[in-house]
């Protein structure tokens, strides 16, 4: 199994395992402080893995619907995106997707 940092490769990234930066009293010190040149040290890194997906199958076979459903159900599109999708489909009468 192939490790990266901390975690193995089929393990998920949760928000409380990603460096977040300064913490609040940081803030408020870096604040009071007169050189205005004075940076914050630690960077929020963004450990969102990528997965590719390749969908084969024949014409007509559900591929685009069953990648839209996945990305639905996993959160990755907006409720408003879905709103103007179906709208859409209600005006070309394809309700049905």
């Amino acid at each position: 199994m192939l490790k990266m940092g901390n975690l193995m490769a089929d393990e998920a990234v949760k928000p409380d395992m990603l460096e977040v930066g300064n913490n609040f009293n940081d803030v408020l010190s870096l604040k009071k402080e007169t050189n205005a040149n004075v940076r914050p040290t630690h960077v929020a890194v963004n450990r969102k893995r990528h997965l590719n997906v390749v969908f084969i199958g024949h014409v007509d076979a559900g591929k685009s619907t069953a990648g839209g459903q996945i990305l639905f159900l996993s959160g990755q599109v907006d409720d408003r995106t879905i709103q103007k999708y179906e709208k859409e489909a209600k005006d070309k009468s394809r309700e049905s997707w």
